[in-house]
């Protein structure tokens, strides 16, 4: 690339560059004019280098005052790797680079202040508190250029808005700013290039030799060998053939990724490629600490892994290494995830990235059919944004007077109007959330007659305000769930999860069974076994992951196109054959999954499609098949359910899937439901009723209340005071925001209206059955039917005895020689020997850590310098503590103190009656940790 001057180019040569990637070459030449550039291509095709090259040529001749180029990533965990590679060029040009996150030690913020670097790593949310900050501030206001990573990431975010007013702010000071913005592919690259660039002109890279992409579609069937491997797994056939199959293929390639779309099921999948082969995986997902997946990501890069079962914590561009193949377990919900996703492999533009999606049920693999076909066409989802966010813009004009002590409306008004996120707010808008905080008890902002935003006189109250809630992202409390009926714990749930479905008398499948809620105190989730699966809801930890109108209308058309085709042919196969070719797709793949609606349409009955809503009615319980996604289903759901109660003065139990809802209650006529879904007018008329009456509506209030300082962040509310709340402060800047948020993420009112339209005109017919169930609801029913781990107890014990021993034995953890202070090594503990000895100096005096290998080095290293000091580190004295342990007992030592939920005095009670690693002593170690936590259960009960 002739336009990179020769050192530049040398210094590619060095760092391994054989020739430039497509993106590289479009975009370094626009980067060099100066022009803003979006880079939008898949993952490892150079994007970070496609930046960064351009605008180290250019600061080699720049005499401007650092800093100079700010580097934002949205990773919460700043990628070790990427800061290593921008280091190694930095550092071949002798430009100072640092990175600063909420972590960063005050000596390296003293450093930063008083010799700053001429580049700069950080995150949106250090970003807004630098800008703010006197030194920093100004410092930050000399940059020329910045580049945004993962911007698709953060545009749908409050973080994303977050850092927009910031990128806007800092236009004020200086307007001849270059931004260069780093995406995955996304449906609508010119809304990101108009956010980065705050409405200005720019350009957008897109890569007409996109990658290669291979995308398999699997449906595993069991074969003899599953059932001779029940006892194995105490599972079911079906589960075990996909077991198999995903275990087979990370044994035969050299490095995979196998994506969940929960963290619960990431831990069962781990789980059971371990007890079925003992395959070297380990799971990653963001409620393990940071260490952990640091550690994760460090051995799979180095090949001590062939896998990792992750959720989305790997989406994004975090370093692992090539990655030959990345495999998608159950659908993966959206066109622009499984892109995202199976984009990780084939880490270079030039290479295939492969994937295999290894799907579950009927809908599941036609609802990845579709999305494998969507994302091979590029017919991604759009992207949605905030409107006019009233919390992120409190806490950044809060920020705006701690720097500034006052800002003027006009200018404030200046700064918004180029933001992407208020360019349609007017000046009413503004001035009444300014006079809603001036007249709140907390005090915030001071608004005064002349247009004037000053700082609260409490300097205390702002400064706290400010500073927790300087992460947009909100904290996600988790819920212990407990058995009422012994006492026993089940499982934890996210908090999101509660908010959606928390109800007494809603069903729950967790651990592979049946569990109603019977009522939600402190935190606990008090559930009693069930067993009847209509209307249970799997489990999830983490955000759900909805399935668009769009990809549930097709899965409806594929439907209806079967149904037409089978009518013509009045032939399975021949049907089978046209949409095999229509859909691209092999044919016994389709069978499997058309099956039970081929068997429901030899029977007579009418199936589901997209012009087509069945309506099943068995005793007390309704069952209606519509194809409007999640967010259409839970909002016709909401609609029904508000309906009933206001109307008829009837409490029904529901819930709803991408394709289902499940009503179950008094014997309700039919005619009800249709005369419902029929009327535009009366839908109209309860949409706020639908979105202020439900559950996540009060979730999502307590978040925004928080990040608007209306409450303290760490304040723990009952479910009666969120509700008086929410009443003291309806019509307020926090309840219209709370309204906005819930409706733009959790319910979609302009394709349910669509949905009543088409009903209303004739385009979707109503069919109703009253005689069982359906053959298609049959095959539901059998996939969500307590299963899985649903055992006897005895079974049921034998496999957590199982799991929690391989799992601990797969454990990685830090050894340290307290002798001689000269031996650290991290180990796997199965690898280990029965008695460990320091092989330098040959002590027994061993400690343990579950620390990284450079964070246990630095505490040795105190430990040399400064032994006064160390002795008060409280991980220090948690190894001390364990070479008492190690030296006594060795490596079943090490196991028992490597399980979570134990104590000290525990461990030397249990391993007095076992010493050695069996599954006697892991039931010991089960029992106790089980013992251990609900004592706390009950304490905080009778609390």
């Amino acid at each position: 690339m002739n336009i990179l001057n020769e050192y530049i180019l040398s210094l590619a040569k060095e760092k391994g560059f054989k020739k430039f990637t497509e993106p590289q070459k479009k975009a370094i030449p626009y980067i060099l004019k100066g022009y803003n550039v979006l880079i939008v291509a898949p993952t490892g095709s150079g994007k970070t280098e496609a930046a960064f090259l351009p605008i180290l040529q250019m600061m080699m001749s720049y005499d401007g005052k650092p800093i100079k180029l700010i580097y934002i990533t949205p990773l919460r965990a700043l990628n070790r790797d990427l800061i290593e590679r921008l280091i190694w060029w930095a550092g071949k040009l002798d430009l100072k680079i640092s990175v600063r996150h909420g972590d960063t030690p005050k000596r390296e913020r003293r450093i930063q202040a008083e010799s700053p670097p001429d580049i700069l790593i950080t995150t949106p949310e250090t970003f807004s508190f630098l800008l703010n900050t006197k030194i920093m501030g100004k410092h930050i206001r000399n940059v020329r250029w910045i580049i945004i990573d993962e911007v698709h990431e953060l545009i749908s975010s409050k973080r994303g808005v977050q850092l927009s007013i910031n990128l806007e702010r800092l236009r004020e000071y200086n307007g001849n700013i270059q931004v260069i913005g780093l995406s995955a592919t996304v449906g609508e690259p010119k809304k990101i290039l108009e956010y980065i660039t705050g409405g200005k002109e720019g350009v957008i890279i897109t890569t007409d030799i996109s990658k290669k992409i291979k995308i398999e579609l699997d449906y595993p069937e069991s074969v003899d060998k599953d059932y001779k491997d029940i006892n194995k797994l105490y599972t079911y056939p079906e589960v075990i053939a996909r077991v198999r199959r995903i275990n087979d293929l990370i044994k035969n390639y050299r490095a995979t990724l196998i994506f969940t779309n929960t963290r619960p099921m990431a831990e069962i999948l781990g789980n059971r490629i371990l007890l079925y082969d003992d395959t070297p995986i380990m799971v990653h997902h963001g409620s393990l600490g940071s260490d952990m997946r640091i550690r994760v990501e460090r051995m799979f890069k180095e090949g001590m892994l062939k896998g990792i079962i992750c959720t989305s914590s790997l989406e994004l561009g975090i370093d692992i290494g090539d990655i030959d193949l990345v495999i998608q377990y159950g659908s993966p919900r959206q066109a622009g995830k499984l892109l995202q996703r199976i984009g990780r492999s084939g880490h270079w533009i030039e290479r295939v990235s492969h994937g295999v999606v290894i799907v579950q049920d009927p809908d599941d693999a036609l609802e990845a059919l579709i999305i494998r076909n969507r994302a091979l066409n590029n017919k991604l989802e759009k992207i949605k944004i905030f409107d006019k966010p009233l919390d992120v813009l409190t806490h950044e004009i809060v920020g705006m007077t701690i720097g500034k002590r006052k800002i003027h409306i006009n200018n404030l008004m200046r700064i918004l109007s180029r933001s992407i996120f208020y360019r349609d707010i007017n000046r009413e808008d503004l001035e009444k959330l300014l006079k809603f905080h001036s007249e709140t008890q907390k005090k915030i902002l001071y608004f005064s007659y002349d247009g004037w935003i000053r700082k609260s006189i409490y300097r205390d109250r702002i400064y706290k305000y400010y500073f927790d809630n300087l992460s947009m992202i909100p904290e996600t409390k988790q819920y212990i769930v407990v058995n009422d009926v012994d006492n026993s714990i089940v499982g934890v749930l996210d908090e999101d999860f509660i908010s959606i479905y928390g109800e007494p008398g809603t069903k729950i499948i967790m651990g592979g069974r049946v569990w109603k809620i019977i009522q939600i105190f402190k935190e606990r989730v008090y559930v009693k076994p069930d067993e009847d699966p209509f209307g249970a809801i799997p489990d999830w930890v983490g955000e759900e992951i909805p399935v668009p109108y769009d990809i549930a209308q097709e899965v409806g058309e594929l439907k209806r196109v079967f149904k037409e085709a089978y009518k013509e042919f009045r032939d399975f196969n021949r049907a089978i054959e046209r949409l095999s070719s229509k859909y691209n797709i092999d044919g016994k793949y389709l069978s499997r999954a058309l099956y039970p609606y081929y068997l429901d349409l030899k029977d007579g009955r009418e199936i589901p499609t997209d012009r087509d809503i069945l309506i099943e009615k068995i005793d007390n319980k309704i069952i209606i098949h519509i194809h409007g996604g999640t967010l259409v289903n839970r909002t016709i759901t909401g609609y029904i359910a508000n309906v009933l109660l206001n109307e008829y003065g009837e409490t029904i139990k529901y819930s709803s899937d991408q394709y289902k809802i499940f009503i179950q209650g008094f014997d309700l006529d039919i005619n009800i439901i249709l005369d419902l879904l029929r009327s535009i007018d009366k839908f109209k008329r309860y949409i706020k009723t639908i979105v202020v009456n439900s559950n996540v509506f009060k979730w999502r209030f307590t978040h925004v209340a928080k990040r608007m300082g209306i409450i303290s962040k760490d304040v723990y509310l009952k479910r009666s005071e969120v509700d008086e709340l929410i009443k003291m402060f309806r019509g307020t800047p926090v309840y219209e925001e709370t309204y906005k948020e819930t409706m733009l993420k959790d319910f979609d009112m302009d394709n349910t209206l669509d949905i009543i339209s088409k009903i209303t005109q004739g385009y979707i017919e109503f069919h109703i059955s009253r005689d069982g169930y359906s053959n298609i609801m049959r095959e539901y029913l059998k996939y969500h039917e307590p299963k899985y781990e649903y055992l006897d107890a005895e079974r049921k014990e034998i496999l957590e005895v199982l799991s929690l021993k391989i799992k601990t034995l797969n454990k990685v953890v830090t050894l340290i020689c307290l002798e001689c202070m000269n031996y650290i090594k991290e180990m796997r503990i199965r690898e280990l020997d029965d008695y460990i000895k320091c092989p330098i100096c040959g002590s027994s005096n061993i400690g343990m850590s579950e620390r990284l290998y450079e964070d246990v080095y630095r505490l040795v290293d105190m430990a040399k310098t400064s032994p006064g000091y160390i002795r008060r580190h409280p991980e220090w004295r948690r190894i001390l503590k364990s070479s008492e342990i190690i030296s006594k007992y060795g490596k079943v030592g090490v196991y028992a103190l490597a399980i979570e939920g134990l104590k000290i005095r525990d461990i030397n009670e249990l391993l007095k009656v076992e010493n050695r690693i069996s599954d006697r002593l892991t039931k010991l170690i089960l029992d106790r940790v089980r013992r251990n936590l609900l004592e706390r259960v009950l304490r905080g009960r009778r609390e």
